[in-house]
């Protein structure tokens, strides 16, 4: 291997002399990098890859890696009491950041697809130790678990690394199997109509759509109306119960006697349902929003 290195040297040394020596520190840097070890990073259902020109570092219970002691790029897991969506949980985030004296230059906060699932990031300054740094989070939530990818760079040092860390976002990877596996177990459970006693009357269908009415009459004149997501899981501690169901509503409209009512686009209302009989007809609702408690009794 010493000697095919020195061999490619040599051949293009005598290239440079007519092409720039330019082309000599190409070609050695490129060699270079093949020969570079790919490692893997993994936080939970998260993987990354990146090679062994970066430093791996374990810094307070997350998991990161350095090039040179300049450009950083942290990996951290959070669990939450409060069902977040990945857009939710990277607003509420953004919001605290925003606050803090020591970031500005704020982009805004966007989705950022990287293989198959939609991430938010945004980009900022930031002044670190006296410091400029460009400063850049991408946010992914699985409901009540949560992946922060931060990236950190001097800004004098963001074009020599920029290529790199882009190959290492193009890598993340999430295993989404037990969360999709959960969702569809609570949907063969939810998909129908329920009485919920004064809470309405609730149609939830297969194709991700709910109304909700006033009661079993099912009239126009009273409903709500949107999308919705669910899990199987809960978070404990909130909802006080080991085992249940989550159902997330996004409201689109909202009917009330008769008229039309305005209501804060994106505006949702979390819900869990907990079993009370063996054969999945009886639950107890609760309203995250209202902490309202009700029966539930799927009607068919």
């Amino acid at each position: 291997m010493k000697r095919i290195l020195l061999f490619v040297f040599i051949l293009v040394l005598i290239i440079s002399m007519f092409t720039g020596c330019s082309l000599v520190l190409h070609e050695i840097k490129k060699n270079l990098n093949s020969e570079m070890e790919t490692k893997t990073l993994s936080v939970k259902d998260l993987s990354l890859e990146y090679n062994s020109s970066w430093a791996f570092d374990e810094p307070e219970g997350n998991k990161r890696i350095n090039k040179d002691r300049k450009a950083r790029l942290m990996v951290s897991f959070k669990e939450s009491q409060i069902y977040y969506n990945s857009y939710s949980f990277a607003y509420s985030v953004y919001n605290e950041l925003t606050d803090k004296g020591e970031y500005s230059d704020f982009t805004s906060l966007e989705p950022f697809d990287i293989n198959g699932n939609e991430w938010y990031k945004i980009a900022c300054s930031y002044l670190y130790e006296g410091e400029n740094y460009r400063y850049e989070q991408y946010y992914f939530s699985k409901g009540y678990e949560f992946y922060i990818v931060t990236y950190m760079v001097p800004v004098p040092d963001i074009d020599t690394y920029e290529n790199e860390y882009k190959d290492i976002i193009k890598s993340i990877k999430m295993d989404n199997l037990q969360q999709v596996e959960g969702a569809e177990i609570a949907k063969s459970k939810l998909v129908g109509e329920w009485d919920w006693d004064d809470a309405g009357y609730a149609v939830i269908n297969e194709d991700d759509t709910y109304y909700i009415y006033k009661d079993s009459s099912k009239g126009s004149d009273n409903v709500i109306h949107g999308t919705y997501e669910c899990s199987n899981k809960v978070a404990t501690n909130a909802a006080g119960y080991e085992e249940g169901i989550t159902l997330i509503i996004t409201l689109v409209s909202a009917v009330a006697d008769g008229e039309v009512r305005d209501i804060e686009p994106g505006a949702k209302v979390q819900y869990v349902f907990i079993s009370q009989d063996e054969e999945g007809k009886i639950y107890e609702g609760k309203n995250f929003n209202s902490d309202r408690i009700f029966e539930a009794i799927k009607v068919k």
